[in-house]
């Protein structure tokens, strides 16, 4: 399986989106773009799944993401 970190522009978008994504079984870490060595601010979901199906499920919620990254 491939980990890919999110972005979101808030605390609150990340937030929402780790509360969906455990409801469906799946882990995901929130961290500060800053503590992952990224640039700017704001925050990031790390997950070790299909972001495919991540990005369905977010789009269907109608939660905002920046960016999403493979990081492995």
């Amino acid at each position: 399986m491939k980990k890919y970190i999110i972005e979101f522009s808030s605390i609150t978008y990340a937030l929402k989106a780790k509360t969906l994504l455990e409801n469906r079984g799946i882990f995901a870490k929130i961290s500060k773009k800053n503590n992952l060595n990224q640039t700017g601010c704001g925050y990031v979901l790390v997950v070790n799944c299909d972001i495919d199906k991540v990005i369905i499920a977010f789009d269907i919620n109608k939660i905002k993401y920046v960016n999403y990254e493979l990081i492995q």
